[in-house]
């Protein structure tokens, strides 16, 4: 009677596809592929996409390596805390809210996709950073910034209209590097830019980049 039996069910073949469906839905390497698709999708800067890549990118070779977690539901809030101790104590303040910020933004992910159903990190608070003043440039600085720039070069002429732009705008180094040829407005003295947060905005330079003006430094 035995040997007429199936040898297997014949649903067995999709109970096993949903099992390891449900099993990769889970696995933290997956999932990191899939997160990175989600930062490209919508729209996040290729700067803050890299970040992650990079900051997540190392917490979950950590993970796999150093804990022996594949699974993102075995992540507890001890194994985040471990991991992060040596970056609190080495790393600057700013340089450590980053790296807190990126792996519980990735895990909030996570939570959003119905991967996890609370992240480890839902009771932990980002930390404080000291906010400090930035001691502005006085004007003798800027003098001899712009002295140094040797008007009889192209390298001299591109360095001072940098400076020059940066003072009259206060535009991020970001925004300035993207600057394309079409984005000048040379008749108006306006400079179209790419903010942060894919935000398009006009500036506006001083004529002539302050020809004429006197950049020696004071005696």
């Amino acid at each position: 009677m035995l040997e007429h039996m199936p040898a297997s069910h014949p649903h067995d073949g999709a109970i096993r596809g949903l099992e390891h469906l449900l099993a990769s839905r889970s696995d933290l390497g997956q999932q990191f592929k899939h997160f990175l698709i989600f930062c490209k999708i919508e729209g996040f800067s290729p700067h803050t996409t890299k970040n992650y890549e990079g900051v997540v990118g190392r917490f979950i070779n950590y993970c796999q390596a150093e804990l022996s977690i594949s699974n993102a539901s075995d992540l507890t809030a001890y194994h985040i805390r471990s991991y992060l101790l040596p970056f609190r104590e080495r790393l600057k303040p700013y340089s450590f809210y980053d790296y807190f910020r990126a792996i519980k933004r990735f895990l909030n992910w996570l939570v959003s996709e119905g991967i996890l159903a609370t992240s480890p990190m839902a009771n932990m608070k980002l930390p404080r950073v000291p906010k400090t003043l930035i001691q502005p440039f006085q004007s003798d600085d800027l003098r001899k910034l712009l002295y140094l720039c040797d008007d009889k070069t192209f390298l001299g002429v591109r360095n001072k209209a940098i400076i020059m732009v940066f003072l009259d705008t206060g535009l991020r180094l970001d925004e300035l590097s993207k600057i394309q040829i079409e984005d000048i407005n040379f008749d108006r003295g306006i400079i179209k830019v790419m903010g942060k947060g894919a935000k398009e905005r006009v500036v506006a330079v001083l004529p002539s980049f302050h020809q004429g003006s006197d950049y020696s430094p004071a005696p």
